[in-house]
């Protein structure tokens, strides 16, 4: 009997708890005989382990004042926070240039994952520009974030990322998959940056935070009513959360721009 082949959502479905019970036999047996595939499931569960260690107590912490202020108090969002956090999508690192993802709770719709490998993509290629990283700076935030909406057909806002040492750059416009697309940047006292990156939702489709990696670029991204958002950056996890969950609260808040 030929057994069929098996692929990275297998392995993600199976590390899970999510493969269908009358696959798993098939399935192990499968990695029985792709000693290479055992290793990588293995890898992939290390990574799962680790992440849980350094995020889950993420869940006990208390929600930051700045943040309680930025959505004007309103505490009855404080679980959409913890629920995001603990619905985070945790990355697999498969190496190379490549990037993957492994999965904690439902599926990703299709369009989440488009909006993080652009905003993967733009990331990197206008993160390093000295002379040109954005088209529209800081100086003409109010001119930025209102032709960035018209053009996306939607009300931006360019979050305020100070406190946490993160001052803005600027944006460009940026071809999406559905139509126009934004990249908004900040940047640190060390030079470091990170992008937001805002494409229209066509569907309205709505997920937690997830995480997506590529190389050492780490993007936390979520779709919520018409537009998905995408916040990448080489400052690690933990920083990189802090600032996607600023961020949210920002746009959540109505922050005015």
């Amino acid at each position: 009997m030929t057994r069929r082949s098996f692929g990275d959502a297998d392995l993600n479905a199976y590390l899970d708890g999510e493969m269908p019970v009358e696959e798993q036999a098939d399935f192990e047996a499968w990695l029985a005989e792709n000693p290479a595939e055992r290793q990588r499931l293995a890898a992939y569960r290390a990574d799962l382990r680790r992440l849980h260690e350094a995020l889950d107590p993420v869940l006990d912490e208390a929600v930051p004042e700045s943040i309680m202020a930025a959505l004007n108090g309103a505490r009855r969002r404080r679980l959409v926070w913890w629920q995001a956090a603990a619905a985070i999508v945790i990355f697999t690192a498969g190496g190379g240039a490549g990037w993957s993802v492994a999965q904690l709770a439902g599926p990703s719709p299709a369009i989440g994952q488009s909006t993080a490998e652009r905003a993967l993509t733009a990331h990197r290629v206008y993160v390093s520009e000295v002379l040109h990283p954005v088209e529209v700076g800081a100086d003409q935030k109010t001119h930025l974030v209102g032709w960035l909406s018209k053009r996306l057909g939607h009300r931006l806002s360019a979050p305020d990322l100070a406190e946490s040492g993160f001052n803005l750059v600027g944006g460009r416009l940026l071809p999406g998959a559905d139509g126009a697309a934004a990249q908004i940047m900040y940047e640190d006292r060390q030079g470091e940056r990170v992008t937001l990156y805002v494409a229209v939702n066509p569907k309205n489709a709505k997920t937690a935070f997830k995480l997506a990696k590529r190389g050492q670029t780490e993007t936390f991204y979520w779709l919520d009513g018409p537009l998905g958002y995408a916040l990448a950056g080489d400052i690690g996890e933990e920083r990189l959360l802090i600032l996607a969950r600023i961020v949210y609260g920002g746009l959540m808040g109505g922050e005015e721009s």
